[in-house]
């Protein structure tokens, strides 16, 4: 087949062969775009049901206008051999993918993520694919994901899908009661059991390739058909965090509600699954955002339950330490006006420290919590020094006053020696034993300048107040200096 052209598709090479086909990378030789050609294997030509699969598979596939859902572009056939021309994929199915190891949680969820929005779409225009397994999906080199084989599928009653999907032979055999269709370990327990299906029992095998995914090993295993089954129905698959335990508890928690046995205890539509998912990617990358943050304030240390279960708490701490940030900036300005600024700094000082209590430890935290308290005792400090300060100063004050007034306190000493000497303090050296020399003294005093100091002397014995005496006390010494 290689290098022929068949219709206006010239083959290059083979990509790729299994059960149901083999498929070649082409060229439209019209629109220049290379493509997929999958042929029905030539064994397979004459077979009614193999025949009529394939054909669903083309005209299901292309009622889908989806990027999780592969294009397919024509259908025709060469030679007696049925081929439908697809978009072609690089990359590997997703059972290579995993290759029996667990694939990263973030990939899980982005794959499980597009995987359900595909069936979505599909449950939606009312199509069951029937088939959901690693092998059916594919994973492109840019990390999308592409559910492919919708030769299983089935049209539901009151589905909006294509018109080409009628009752035929073949389909009358696939869903004959009592006849399971689907690959076993991928089955759901109704699916097991032949029973009418819906659209919960994709998302019984949806869960079973998470299951897969994140344990890198089959959900239900056994040597034969039979033991499958009896694990399909009647067990439940080994815990994922058991296997796993990188495994998020709420991953795991999507994982066994979509295995639930019982398919109204299941996620009843594919949409529903879709958000739970996209839930715990919101929460995963906003706890990893606060994890390996600058080393801020922690708003929701811990993990995305922490941001969740105690959401107001963290926003508390933000807005506490905000306001404590706020006063420490009056802590470095000593001047007095910062005495009013400290009862709030104190006040505000405590709630950071109750929010660290109740939130995880971190080192920016600690760190503000140092910086306001050294703040607030460096700010006690300053009020105790001015206040200090500000005391002596005005004690100061009388101190020098005192120590002023102190030189007239022995003039008041001297009033004694004067009240003797009294009448003649003028003449006390020539004549000072004689006392009748008073009436000679009267002649020899023609200044009368000295009797004004006389007069004001007496004032300045009566000097029981020491703050008048001084004062008074003060000329009448100068007058004295000034006669001698």
């Amino acid at each position: 087949m290689v290098g022929r052209v068949v219709s206006h598709y010239r083959v290059i090479e083979q990509i790729g062969a299994g059960g149901m086909g083999v498929v070649y990378k082409a060229e439209d030789t019209r629109l220049g775009r290379a493509l997929a050609l999958k042929f029905l294997p030539a064994d397979a030509s004459s077979d009614q049901l193999a025949l009529e699969r394939f054909q669903r598979e083309a005209r299901t596939a292309s009622t889908f206008n989806h990027p999780a859902i592969c294009t397919i572009y024509d259908i025709g056939e060469f030679e007696g051999r049925q081929f439908i021309a697809m978009e072609l994929l690089d990359g590997q199915p997703l059972d290579q993918h995993i290759a029996g190891k667990p694939l990263p949680i973030n990939r899980i969820l982005e794959l499980g993520i597009q995987i359900a929005d595909a069936l979505d779409t599909a449950h939606s225009l009312g199509i069951l694919h029937r088939d959901i397994k690693p092998a059916n999906i594919f994973v492109t080199s840019r990390a999308q994901a592409k559910v492919l084989d919708f030769g299983l599928a089935k049209l539901t009653p009151g589905g909006r899908g294509s018109s080409a999907m009628v009752q035929t032979v073949a389909e009358s055999m696939l869903t004959t009661a009592g006849l399971a269709v689907g690959t076993v370990a991928y089955m759901s327990p109704e699916q097991a059991r032949g029973e009418d299906l819906d659209q919960r029992s994709d998302l019984f095998s949806f869960g079973v390739v998470l299951h897969e995914m994140a344990t890198g090993k089959q959900a239900f295993q056994g040597n034969t058909t039979a033991v499958v089954f009896d694990a399909i129905l009647n067990r439940m698959p080994p815990p994922v965090s058991a296997i796993n335990p990188d495994v998020p508890p709420e991953l795991e928690r999507i994982i066994d509600k979509a295995l639930e046995k019982d398919r109204e205890l299941r996620f009843q539509t594919a949409a529903d699954m879709k958000s739970d998912l996209q839930r715990l990617r919101r929460d995963r990358n906003s706890g990893r955002g606060v994890m390996v943050g600058s080393g801020g304030v922690p708003a929701a240390s811990g993990g995305y339950r922490t941001a969740r279960s105690s959401s107001g708490v963290p926003a508390a701490a933000v807005t506490t330490v905000e306001s404590a940030a706020t006063p420490a900036a009056p802590v470095s300005a000593p001047p007095p006006s910062t005495p009013a600024a400290a009862p709030p700094a104190a006040a505000v000082a405590p709630k950071p420290q109750q929010v660290v209590a109740k939130a995880e430890p971190g080192t920016g935290n600690k760190n503000t919590m140092i910086a306001i308290g050294g703040g607030v005792l460096l700010l006690l400090i300053a009020i105790a020094g001015f206040a200090f300060w500000k005391s002596s100063g005005s004690q100061a004050e009388p101190v020098t006053t005192q120590v002023a007034d102190a030189p007239p306190e022995p003039a008041p000493a001297a009033p004694p020696p004067t009240d003797v000497a009294a009448p003649g303090p003028e003449a006390g050296t020539p004549t000072a034993t004689d006392p009748g020399a008073v009436p000679g003294v009267t002649p020899t005093t023609p200044p009368p300048t000295p009797p004004p100091d006389t007069a004001a002397a007496p004032p300045a014995v009566p000097a029981p107040p020491p703050v008048t005496a001084a004062k008074s006390g003060t000329p009448s010494t100068t007058g004295k200096a000034s006669a001698q």
